[in-house]
């Protein structure tokens, strides 16, 4: 009989960039093999629209409730008819692993856990309301009760490795580059030339702390900078603009980019990032510049993709490099395309994800 799987998620469908892409984008696979699956997520929709907004907090406690009465729900009258539970970061996103632990050692249950942030690490910032109420050393509790861990990264697979008992897999978050990511952005475009980041409103720290840098670089040649997130940085920049992000419009708006830019601070919590904007960018032929990290400089090739900086003068160098040579542009978001269809593509994942169900 093949076996059932529940997947325990933090967002309702179609809004978190991690659970679509290292969970939601698999389920046509899930499909194709006739795998039985339910997919569990701890928020609702409503709650999911006010979590990162001010004010609400009536609202946001009460849907924290119903989600934990959720979980609560499956652990204790529907866990039994799974064989495998595969959790995406938590079953729940605040409090200690008491789900995870009945599952474990009461339920007996055969746990997937999957991660793609240093998430044992305290929240970067506490600014909204769910991370007020982490409870990231559990973690560490939940690599121990996993028999398989799903890991975003190398730092992240060591650290697990410290802790689980299981088998670890390496599972970057890749992109399908057959079907949504299948599109190439035009290199004969005119000037200006666009350059692009995109991400979360908890991420434009780092892109605030580059500007000094990138307003230098557009004194010495002007560009556009295409800002895509959830909210408006509102930043100080010469010619910048803010594209509300839109999993609709998500595609087109990243076609407008001519160069991709991800500036990230070094830090641990930095460590454990995926860098996944510079998977979207190179699978659509975006040249690359970002800071270095383990990570990223195993997404961009050095030279070849792109250009992996370590001081503020390797920002300006590779910006200008860039702005200054379209053909450059062309050759190395050609290159960067081809990395990326080889090594963090959905077709190349699959048989790991696939490996870890079969488990």
């Amino acid at each position: 009989m093949p076996k059932r799987v529940a997947f325990l998620i933090p967002y309702s469908l179609g809004i978190a960039p991690s659970q679509r892409f290292r969970v939601e984008q698999y389920i046509p696979l899930l499909k194709q093999y006739s795998i039985a699956f339910t997919l569990f997520p701890f928020l609702d929709e409503k709650t999911n629209r006010i979590l990162y907004k001010k004010d609400y907090f009536l609202l946001k406690f009460i849907g924290i409730l119903k989600g934990l009465a959720r979980r609560l729900i499956f652990v204790l009258f529907q866990s039994f008819s799974y064989d495998i539970i595969f959790i995406h970061r938590e079953a729940s996103p605040i409090g200690p692993p008491i789900f995870e632990w009945m599952l474990k050692n009461i339920y007996r249950k055969t746990i997937i856990f999957d991660f793609d942030d240093a998430i044992w690490l305290p929240p970067a910032e506490k600014d909204s309301f769910i991370q007020k109420f982490k409870y990231p050393q559990k973690t560490n509790a939940i690599l121990r009760w996993s028999t398989i861990v799903l890991a975003g990264n190398d730092y992240l697979s060591r650290h697990a490795a410290l802790y689980a008992r299981g088998e670890i897999i390496r599972l970057p978050t890749v992109v399908d580059t057959q079907t949504k990511y299948k599109f190439t952005i035009p290199y004969d475009r005119t000037s200006p030339v666009v350059v692009g980041w995109t991400g979360s409103h908890s991420t434009t720290s780092y892109l605030v702390e580059l500007l000094p840098t990138l307003r230098n670089i557009y004194h010495q040649h002007p560009f556009i900078l295409h800002i895509i997130s959830d909210q408006d940085p509102k930043i100080s920049f010469p010619d910048y603009v803010f594209i509300p992000w839109n999993t609709q419009s998500e595609m087109d708006d990243l076609l407008t980019f001519d160069i991709g830019i991800m500036p990230m601070k070094d830090s641990e919590w930095s460590k454990g990032k995926c860098g996944f904007k510079l998977i979207q960018y190179g699978a659509l032929g975006i040249p690359s510049i970002c800071d270095f990290t383990e990570a990223n400089a195993s997404i961009v090739p050095h030279t070849v993709g792109g250009f992996v900086c370590e001081r503020t003068s390797d920002w300006e160098s590779a910006m200008l490099q860039l702005l200054l040579n379209p053909a450059l542009r062309q050759k190395m978001g050609s290159a960067l395309k081809l990395h990326i269809q080889n090594h963090y593509s959905l077709v190349s994942a699959a048989p790991l994800f696939l490996k870890a169900l079969q488990t």
